[in-house]
């Protein structure tokens, strides 16, 4: 009667420790898609990048323009001995201007270089938007994960604490040949289970963390403001098996090397590179304009003063023409169009590299969910129903007084166990579907959809 005792006891403790978890995760405070969204808006580098590319906008602009016109005033050839202006012929008030003209079309390509480079900035920023909404995803999934095992471990401890309690009442009143060894191998393991809780705690601690470093904003003033969300009660739907694929049928699909290439170019990181291809080229042709003549016209006025006999002396007119021929630098300049050329070489070396990393990473990822949805399968189908099946049989045969209560309890602890592994299996699947749609993903929102309401 003892021992049933003690096995309704630690029925309902377990019953009433779930409950209890239900009631924290119906009050969860984020939700995954919250936490992404309110980490894209206080990310300072994607608020840099705006700004970045508005300069690059506004020098655009700039860019496209003559210098500026130069003007000179000269009093020229004043007589030293009387400082006379109506002494000599020659003394004159000058009024100058000149302007230089730039090589060939360099303003105009100056200007373009400044509107690829503003351009390039958009899928950049894109491509850190999806990047961090894959690891803002994992530090979340991580986060769970933990606060699952830790219910679990919880559940566990309580069946130890419990089996401790039976083996000591049972030594005590010599019931069923319990050996003290029996009972410091079980308090052994309980203590250990409370080893085990800590290190959790501090892992999910750790992926908290990680979460909440986008977790504050400046106010209008430039003062660091905390945006004073409690982190530790994030929850994640109990249906984790909930992110959509982007392309349906990519575990089910052979994609040969041209047909992820042809993915890969729409990824925002492929178009990033090609804007920066089309700089590079847009380099090479300012670079060839420096080969080209530089030209400064210049025009001056020149006022003389009559004479002091009242002889009228004409004003003089100047116009000039300065070529600037590159004789001398053609060799240097030549060979800035090559490093040009080869900058431009580099980046479609840098395209082809990250493609065959990203074709690598794709099968790898590719693979390691068909395995781990095999696993699934077997822990769901097979695993956890027959030791569901075992404890049921266990509880039997101990009600019929057939069985003993050890053995139910190793039971139940394998099913915990089980369920744990079951449960790493579940979190693997996810981040993994997360990675898999990287190389499908346009835009950051596409990364992570949800079958369901979450």
């Amino acid at each position: 009667m003892i021992c049933k005792s003690l096995i309704l006891s630690s029925l309902l403790i377990t019953l009433s420790f779930s409950q209890e978890l239900d009631v924290l995760k119906d009050n969860k405070i984020l939700s995954l898609e919250k936490v992404i969204n309110i980490s894209l808006k206080n990310d300072p580098s994607l608020q840099k990048s705006i700004y970045i590319e508005e300069s690059f906008k506004s020098k655009s602009k700039a860019s496209n323009s003559y210098m500026n016109p130069k003007i000179s005033f000269n009093l020229l050839n004043i007589p030293s001995d009387t400082f006379d202006i109506k002494q000599e012929a020659m003394t004159q008030f000058k009024i100058g201007i000149s302007q230089v003209f730039p090589r060939g079309n360099t303003l105009e390509l100056k200007e373009k270089k400044f509107v690829l480079k503003a351009d390039i900035l958009p899928y950049q920023r894109e491509n850190e938007k999806i990047r961090l909404s894959i690891n803002i995803s994992n530090a979340y999934l991580e986060s769970y994960k933990n606060q699952e095992l830790i219910n679990i471990l919880e559940e566990k401890r309580v069946l130890l604490k419990e089996l401790v309690s039976f083996l000591e009442s049972s030594y005590a009143s010599n019931i069923g040949k319990i050996k003290q060894e029996n009972i410091i191998k079980a308090q052994i393991d309980l203590s250990n289970i409370v080893d085990k809780l800590t290190i959790l705690i501090q892992r999910k601690e750790s992926s908290v963390y990680t979460l909440s470093q986008w977790f504050y904003t400046y106010t209008s003033k430039d003062e660091l403001e905390n945006l004073n969300f409690d982190l530790s009660s994030i929850f994640l739907s109990s249906n984790i098996n909930n992110i959509k694929l982007i392309k349906k049928d990519v575990l089910d699909k052979s994609f040969n090397a041209k047909d992820l290439e042809k993915y890969f170019n729409e990824l925002p990181l492929f178009k990033s590179i090609e804007k920066s291809v089309e700089e590079n080229k847009n380099d090479v042709l300012i670079a060839q304009e420096s080969l080209n003549a530089q030209f400064t016209l210049s025009a001056a006025y020149a006022y003389r003063p009559d004479s002091k006999n009242g002889y009228e002396r004409s004003d003089l007119l100047s116009v000039g023409l300065t070529i600037d021929f590159p004789l001398f630098s053609s060799s240097s300049q030549v060979e800035n169009i090559k490093v040009a050329k080869l900058n431009t070489q580099v980046l479609r070396m840098k395209k082809r590299e990250k493609m065959h990393e990203l074709m690598i990473s794709f099968k790898k990822t590719k693979n390691n969910i068909l395995r781990l949805k095999e696993r699934n399968t077997l822990y769901k189908d097979k695993l956890l129903v027959q030791v569901k099946e075992q404890i049921e049989s266990s509880l039997y045969s101990y009600n019929s007084d057939n069985g003993s209560f050890l053995d139910l309890i190793k039971s139940k602890i394998l099913y915990l166990n089980l369920k744990s592994e079951s449960l790493k299996i579940k979190i693997e699947i996810q981040k993994n579907i997360i990675n898999i749609n990287y190389f499908f993903a346009n835009n950051a929102e596409e990364i992570i959809r949800f079958k369901g309401k979450l």
